[in-house]
């Protein structure tokens, strides 16, 4: 089941051992092997429980004859819980004392803007004011950040959060909203990270990026000199929403306007965000759908990041559980990686998930909220997880099948006898 479950694709990669994360000891191991390994846990200990009750209930005689397996599947489950808890625990001491010890800190200021989803069509169908109000939200939220006594190094905005595409205006009104960002952005002095649009240029049709810009103004810039940027673009696209089959793109566009058709980005990156005086900071982004995913956490965190960075919107799920969902993956994801990890989302669950997995400053869901998070940087922690990707789940899945395979050579070799 463990490999055929990590074999098998699905929307939200969910998986049975997904609950293990609120149990702190052993949700450690998944730095082991991924939420597959959780998922064999969960299947082991139940399998041991199955195995008991069968022999409690059976005949004297089958009771017998089954005692022995079923001892020694208890005493294998015992191993693999036990063995998982006490692994958990050292790790979570061992992992704790590095967060109270850090090597350095870094304080970000994140912004859930909680932007209603029909202000968010509006802009996105060209309403100008619906552009601006959205815009001047997140500058209001943001400058009551700035006038905290502990100034954050690094402003972070939610996915999509600047109203439309930056940097490649299609209208005046677009050109006249990305010059006042650009120069509010000098105005402070300090990087920002945000979602946008980017547009991707080409002849046959208009084609958009979803990404994240970083902006970082220079000391010495002048007045009407752009802030330096990089882009990076989201690359795994969540199906019908912002990706489409080839083969039905044109029908399925056709009875759905509305479903996306986003180009995708070229993989994992690592940015680095400059720092007064100090060592740039090696940031590891994602997009939304992204940080579900094990691998891009391991690609990222095999670049060389230190911290990792999502920027979210789940409200058109409405609270209706996928946002707690994709804040668990979050955690299991830092937890995988040893690394903290920022979310920043439009709606909720905003986070600060510490590489142990702790979550000191989570937001509440559908409200507007600043936080000013000093995050431990540990430096990158090469983990099995990391280094070896979804190796549990395709060996749980090779095991399975030579173990079958041997199981039928051995029943054919006791028919010949």
């Amino acid at each position: 089941y463990t490999g055929i479950d990590w074999t098998i694709p699905n929307v939200f990669q969910d998986t049975m051992g997904l609950p293990l994360h609120a149990y702190t000891a052993i949700s450690q191991t998944v730095e082991l092997g991924g939420a597959s390994f959780l998922t064999f846990v969960v299947l082991s200990a139940n399998l041991g429980l199955l195995s008991l009750v069968q022999v409690a209930t059976d005949s004297n005689t089958k009771r017998r004859e089954k005692g022995a397996l079923a001892l020694s599947r208890t005493i294998a489950v015992a191993l693999v819980v036990v063995g998982s808890w006490t692994f958990g625990t050292i790790r979570y001491r061992d992992v704790t004392a590095s967060i109270q010890a850090p090597l350095r800190t870094y304080r970000v200021g994140v912004v859930q803007g909680s932007v209603p989803n029909d202000v968010r069509r509006r802009w996105t169908a060209g309403d100008p004011e619906a552009a601006r109000a959205t815009l001047d939200l997140y500058i209001e939220a943001t400058e009551r950040l700035l006038r905290q006594e502990a100034k954050p190094a690094l402003i972070i905005w939610p996915e999509t959060a600047y109203p439309g595409i930056f940097r490649k205006p299609e209208n005046q009104q677009q050109l006249l909203m990305n010059v006042a960002f650009d120069r509010y952005v000098a105005s402070v002095g300090l990087p920002f990270l945000f979602g946008a649009y980017d547009r991707e240029d080409r002849t046959d049709r208009r084609v958009l990026r979803n990404a994240i810009y970083i902006v970082q103004p220079q000391p010495d810039q002048a007045d009407d000199q752009l802030s330096p940027a990089e882009v990076y673009h989201k690359y795994i696209l969540f199906p019908v929403g912002e990706s489409l089959p080839f083969f039905a793109a044109d029908t399925i566009r056709k009875w759905f306007p509305q479903a996306g058709g986003f180009s995708k980005g070229a993989g994992p990156r690592l940015y680095e965000i400059q720092q007064p005086d100090r060592e740039p900071i090696r940031v590891g982004p994602s997009v939304c759908y992204e940080d579900v995913f094990f691998s891009h956490t391991a690609a990222v965190a095999g670049l060389g990041a230190e911290l990792l960075i999502n920027v979210s919107n789940d409200s058109w799920f409405g609270d209706y559980g996928e946002p707690r969902l994709h804040l668990i993956f979050a955690r299991l994801a830092a937890i995988q990686s040893r690394l903290p990890h920022v979310r920043a989302t439009n709606t909720g669950y905003s986070a600060l998930i510490l590489p142990n997995g702790d979550m000191p400053q989570v937001s509440e869901f559908g409200e507007t909220q600043t936080f000013n998070m000093e995050v431990p940087m540990i430096g990158p922690q090469a983990t099995l997880a990391t280094r070896w990707g979804g190796w549990f789940g395709a060996s749980s899945l090779l095991a399975s099948l030579s173990g079958l395979i041997l199981t039928g050579v051995l029943a054919a070799k006791r028919e010949r006898q």
